[in-house]
């Protein structure tokens, strides 16, 4: 009898070692489907804008209204290739920006217009190549406290995803000669259309 337990138990065993590793594996590629859409949803978006606008709302505690609001800033401007909180893209009165080295001052309209206004420093094409000495900083940004990860705009829309979050290949331009996603995956080095690797 001790010999036919032990045997169904085995069995019972087995099954449901099977069964977990089945649904581990179901689960997983799941997740992999899902995290795929979400990351080409999320670069689609990339693509598709030059400039978002911010609706930024304080709000104002006085004794008669304690949770109104009040609009102070109602629209920030985000450019693409720029931090989210970068104070040299806010307008002033006329709603133009001056170049932070070059003192040009310029309209708000003529940034990432791929036509470099500010040639010392490149600040008004940080989503663009346009200018050899600008800045682009990433969307994925990991650890804000130390220096942002950021890139040459040169380097922008070049093919080579240089930013983990492929944010600065938001045209979709590809190489002529595309590597196999393996070699690219060995040599750490990756190619438009890019892939989420943070």
């Amino acid at each position: 009898m001790g010999h036919w337990t032990n045997g169904i138990k085995r069995v019972r065993l087995r099954t449901v070692t099977i069964s977990v590793i089945v649904t581990s594996l179901v689960l997983l590629v799941y997740q992999i489907m899902i995290s795929y859409k979400i990351t080409s949803v999320e670069m689609e978006e990339m693509r598709s804008a030059k400039v978002e606008v911010l609706d930024v709302k304080i709000a104002k505690f006085s004794s008669t209204s304690p949770k109104s609001e009040i609009d102070i800033m109602p629209k920030i401007p985000t450019f693409k290739g720029t931090l989210l909180k970068d104070k040299n893209y806010i307008p002033n009165v006329n709603g133009k920006i001056f170049c932070a080295m070059d003192s040009i001052e310029i309209d708000m309209s003529r940034i990432n217009d791929d036509y470099c206004d500010c040639p010392t420093d490149g600040m008004d094409e940080p989503g663009t190549n346009a200018c050899v000495n600008g800045r682009f900083f990433c969307n994925y940004q990991a650890d804000l406290r130390n220096r942002p990860k950021s890139i040459p705009s040169s380097r922008v829309n070049d093919g080579v995803c240089d930013c983990c979050d492929g944010s600065d290949e938001w045209n979709g331009f590809q190489l002529p000669n595309r590597l196999a996603d393996d070699i690219q995956k060995s040599l750490g080095r990756f190619q438009s259309p890019c892939s989420y690797h943070c």
